[in-house]
């Protein structure tokens, strides 16, 4: 079972007011996701994507879970 990450400072909470990593955040509690799979669901930009995961991974709000090899690129996997 998943360990559930309890919002307990100002900066973390300040961190997922955000609307766009509000809703990373949701889709990352369902299942692991990689940043292309985040990018096809919300429409942003890959930067914008890889500057939130960032975010939340450099806090412990998610963390790394596992890479995979698709079509020769490897996919980071977050949750």
């Amino acid at each position: 079972m998943k360990e559930v990450h309890i919002l307990s400072t100002l900066k973390e909470i300040n961190l997922v007011s955000n609307p766009a990593r509000l809703k990373i955040i949701i889709m990352l509690g369902i299942t692991a996701k990689t940043a292309q799979d985040l990018l096809d669901a919300l429409g942003v930009s890959g930067l914008k994507i890889h500057y939130h995961l960032r975010l939340f991974e450099e806090n412990g709000i998610i963390e790394f879970v596992y890479t995979e090899l698709i079509n020769g690129i490897t996919q980071k996997y977050y949750n």
